[in-house]
């Protein structure tokens, strides 16, 4: 059963619908007939012989307008040939498609524009298939839910194959007798991919049989032994989860067929508004109605009819279940946007919002569910429930209302689904998905979050659930992420930290797995996270950038962000030395390689070595971090082919090659010399730099240095 969400009330929806129709009926046929009262009856025939066949066109859609009948005098519902019983008990025809060959198509459905049906309404359709007429079928129409979705109508009904088709509209006598406005009858052929059997694990045979025999639908109830979980119980999966050791598996997730699977046609309907919730706390359980007579191989077909339908019948922006659940126990997703997240469908009106729709194919007012498809849906819903730390037999609130957080559609709307027979069902489910999970209250996220405040703490509601990454877990939260790694433990990672943390690759990236929680940095208003490998620093002046290995080393040991270099401005990147690394702070870099391991160089002799290239440089790279020279106040770096030196005095100036050479034979900064007050520069037959206390002067001829001093 469907019912519109705010998510789908598109004001261009109509027009997006009516240019999709369109296009559909250029590539097919589109119908427009004309019928008035008294037009012939054709007589039943033998019933529908469904037989498959692959249709080479592909999927296609056409949409026919049903017209009204007369509102003169007419006979009796009862003389109405064809009209099954319930139609004719005091009921009157108000809208009519005459019996007509059509395109071949196997799913049909009506809708009609929203908050215009009459109570009461009975939709009634038989099809032809190989000249033979079938027995009248009734479509379930859905009831009003109110909103502003711009179609309501008919659940889709699967037919199998057809290529004709005709439709009666009634209301009771006496009532209502208001013709829904804009009516029209979808018909659907969602085409077949004959691959997409073969990647589930089954072939085709033939004519388009499956090589695995179909079950028989479930039409009597099961004993209770029957719903015993056929896997291994949570008994044996509870032991508490400590910070210190691995924890427990949760239930994992279920094979679920994804939209690529089984074909979804993504140009059908459009990006819907707002797709995702805050969270899902609930799960909805559903039926599509329709018919429980289907093959496995047809299952996708059937799954793409609804998606076409629920697109170009009631213009919705995508397939309103989050999850679809066949009678032999396939779990295909439903709705786009990531089967692990609380993507917003369109199942259950005012509801959807922090909720999954689950719908179970099949009409199980007149049949029972399959254990496959009960197996499954336990397994299904265990997942969704247990990962995002809900109770199976717990409660929540939705919309201002309370519900049960494994619900039936009805509890939430004015309608029969799930069916009564599925409905009956749920207090075991309730009861077999409890004893499925396992203890999520001993989880070490699940204790962090609650720590933090829970629902309502800074880091909000589980957003996807708890899962695994290699050897730890972590749960998305609105508002963070809370990792569990069993050295570390637990702890929380959140803003621009953790954006940062996630492009480089969260816990397979050079950081690895938090061992902190975010917390005060050394410079004033300035956040950081530390990691297994390195740290992250936050500052609105600077943004979030890391810092690791080896460099983050050399960072500790200059002072971190306390030090002269103040806060990263860069991550670490690579240097013009091939093989080097490099990462930028406020003050000054860090320089790493092999061969000279991790060094830094800031201030007045960072400015002086830049200026010269930095690694690309006469000097190359730093062999040392910033120093004390001899002279009282002054700083120097080695280099792996020179000196820079500075003081306030004389500023910073390198030194390098056979002048430094002479300069360190003669003493270096405490000789007469001093320190240096040029770079090195060109004179006529060589280079010259400049001492407090004096000269060195290479000369290009000699290959030799000379000191002069003054």
């Amino acid at each position: 059963m469907q019912s519109a969400p705010p998510s789908d009330r598109d004001p261009l929806a109509t027009r997006r619908r009516r240019a999709r129709q369109a296009v559909a009926a250029a590539a097919s046929v589109s119908l427009c007939l004309a019928l008035g009262p008294g037009a012939p009856a054709v007589a039943d025939g033998t019933p529908v012989q469904r037989t498959p066949r692959v249709d080479a066109a592909g999927p296609r859609s056409a949409s026919l307008d049903v017209p009204a009948v007369a509102s003169r005098p007419q006979p009796r519902v009862s003389s109405s040939p064809g009209l099954s019983q319930q139609a004719q008990d005091g009921h009157r025809v108000i809208a009519a498609l005459a019996p007509r060959p059509t395109m071949d198509f196997r799913m049909l459905g009506l809708t009609w524009a929203a908050g215009s049906a009459p109570e009461g309404l009975v939709v009634e359709t038989r099809v032809r298939n190989d000249g033979a007429w079938s027995e009248w079928e009734h479509l379930h129409v859905h009831e009003h839910e109110g909103g502003d979705a711009p179609r309501e109508g008919t659940a889709p009904l699967w037919v199998g194959q057809a290529d004709g088709v005709e439709l009666r509209v009634a209301v009771p006598r006496g009532g209502d007798d208001r013709r829904p406005k804009d009516m029209e009858l979808e018909l659907i052929e969602p085409g077949r991919d004959v691959g997409d059997p073969v990647r589930r694990g089954f072939t085709l045979r033939g004519h388009g049989e499956p090589e695995t025999q179909s079950p028989p639908a479930s039409t009597e109830p099961t004993d209770g032994s029957s719903d015993a979980e056929p896997e291994s119980t949570s008994k044996s999966r509870v032991a508490p989860m400590l910070a210190t050791t691995q924890p427990e598996p949760f239930v994992t997730k279920p094979k679920i067929i994804t939209r690529r699977q089984w074909g979804a046609d993504e140009r059908l309907g459009s990006s819907c508004w707002d797709p995702y919730a805050d969270t899902a706390k609930a799960v909805f359980v559903h039926h599509t109605v329709g018919t429980n007579n289907y093959a496995k191989w047809e299952s996708d077909d059937l799954v793409r009819g609804i998606h076409r339908y629920h697109t170009n019948g009631n213009g919705w922006c995508d397939i309103g279940y989050n999850f679809l659940v066949d009678r032999y126990g396939q779990i295909f997703e439903g709705r786009g946007g990531g089967i692990r997240k609380p993507v917003r469908g369109a199942h259950a009106g005012d509801v959807n919002e922090g909720s999954v729709g689950i719908s179970l194919m099949g009409n199980f007012e007149t049949a029972y569910p399959t254990k496959a498809m009960k197996d499954r849906l336990v397994r299904l819903i265990a997942w969704q429930l247990e990962t995002r730390y809900r109770n199976p037999r717990g409660t929540t609130w939705l919309a201002g209302r309370q519900f049960n957080v494994i619900s039936g559609h009805r509890d939430a709307m004015s309608t029969a689904c799930p069916g009564r027979h599925v409905y009956a069902w749920l207090p075991v489910l309730h009861d077999r998905v409890a004893n499925r999970v396992g203890d999520w209250r001993a989880s070490p996220i699940y204790q962090t979050w609650q720590d933090l405040g829970g629902e309502n703490g800074r880091v909000g509601s589980p957003f996807i659930g708890e899962r695994w990454s290699g050897d730890g877990r972590y749960t998305v939260f609105n508002h963070a992420r809370i990792f569990w790694h069993p050295n570390p433990g637990a702890h929380e990672v959140r803003g621009g930290i953790l954006g940062k943390y996630l492009s480089l690759g969260g816990v397979t990236s050079v950081l690895g797995w938090p061992v902190s929680d975010e917390r005060d940095a050394a410079v004033p208003s300035s956040r950081t996270s530390a990691f297994q490998r390195g740290r992250i620093y936050r500052h609105r002046d600077t943004g979030a950038h890391a810092v690791h290995g080896a460099i983050a080393r050399a960072y500790r040991r200059a002072g971190g962000a306390g030090s002269p270099l103040g806060l990263p401005v860069s991550d670490e990147g690579d240097a013009a030395t091939p093989g080097s690394r490099t990462s930028a702070f406020q003050r000054g870099r860090i320089y790493w390689h092999a061969d000279t391991r991790a060094h830094e160089v800031y201030g007045g002799i960072l400015r002086t070595y830049r200026g010269m290239g930095g690694t690309a440089s006469p000097l190359g790279l730093p062999t040392s971090g910033e120093e004390d020279a001899a002279v009282p106040g002054s700083r120097r770096n080695v280099f792996q082919r020179g000196h820079i030196y500075w003081h306030r005095d004389t500023g910073a100036h390198e030194v390098h090659g056979g002048i430094l050479g002479a300069y360190l034979r003669h003493g270096g900064a405490e000789s007469t010399l001093g320190l240096p007050v040029s770079d090195e520069y060109d004179v006529p037959g060589g280079r010259r730099s400049d001492f407090q206390g004096g000269h060195i002067l290479w000369d290009y001829g000699t290959r030799s240095a000379s000191v002069r001093y003054e």
